[in-house]
């Protein structure tokens, strides 16, 4: 299954994207398959999920500390730094 770029950066009216909900739900399996989306070609889309900021001005790692899933953190800071090296 392969997820176009489109679809990760599009936003709900609170300014989430897919990232960000999977993030407030605490689903790591679907943030890992949504950070593996971006491909070696596409950066830039996975720079913008990472840090692209809601309206309450929340990026979906914040959200993730903010639900208190630390572990689920520290899986995708080290999925995320995996995927820029």
């Amino acid at each position: 299954v392969r997820v176009q770029s489109y679809c990760l950066t599009a936003r709900s009216e609170t300014g989430h994207t897919v990232l960000h909900h999977a993030c407030h739900m605490g689903n790591v399996q679907i943030c890992k398959f949504l950070v593996e989306q971006a491909g070696p070609k596409e950066l830039d889309v996975l720079q913008f999920i990472i840090e692209d900021r809601d309206r309450l001005n929340m990026t979906p790692l914040m959200l993730l500390c903010q639900r208190g899933y630390k572990q689920s953190f520290d899986e995708m800071e080290q999925r995320v730094e995996r995927r820029r090296a």
